[in-house]
């Protein structure tokens, strides 16, 4: 499973920055929803199994190096693209982390989600800022974006809930 999520999370994103390279920001609302909401919540799931792992850090940021890579492999003028999504990546992680590590022995929909809305918009404001440069017109793209993700998280940590809740630890408390 956890192979599994690695490849779901790393091909996800490099199709993300692959079709944001092609189609431009107006895409960014769908791919926030379908893909990085998918990203965000497997990013959870390989956070439940590794969160007590000392090489956390180095395999999730492994994980984003490999995912903006492989758009750029793909697709050389996706460079810009993938560097925003892998400097997002790197710093709503961060964000997600600490949040999720607080709500560890929280429910599934409450440790994923209440970590996914802090990591939703750091990944907003750093991808279209570095992607796109700032401007006040873009504000509604990232609006948009910000609110496709939480939404794209949400319907995604509903649909793992039930074998996540299973996965559980036995001593975790269902608050």
């Amino acid at each position: 499973m956890t192979k599994l999520t690695v490849a779901i999370f790393i091909t996800v994103m490099a199709t993300a920055n692959l079709l944001v390279a092609q189609l431009g920001p107006w895409i960014t609302p769908f791919n926030a929803f379908v893909l990085v909401g998918l990203s965000m919540v497997s990013r959870d799931v390989l956070h439940q199994k590794w969160h007590d792992d000392d090489t956390f850090y180095p395999k999730m940021f492994g994980m984003i190096a490999v995912a903006g890579l492989a758009a750029w492999a793909v697709n050389p003028a996706a460079g810009r693209i993938a560097i925003a999504s892998a400097t997002a990546l790197t710093v709503s992680a961060l964000a997600e982390t600490a949040t999720f590590q607080r709500l560890i022995n929280r429910r599934w929909m409450v440790r994923s989600n209440g970590s996914n809305l802090p990591g939703a918009i750091v990944d907003t404001v750093v991808f279209t800022t570095v992607a796109f440069g700032f401007a006040w017109g873009l504000l509604a793209v990232m609006a948009a974006q910000a609110g496709m993700k939480i939404a794209g998280g949400l319907f995604w940590s509903a649909l793992l809930n039930p074998r996540m809740s299973r996965q559980a630890d036995p001593e975790r408390t269902a608050a």
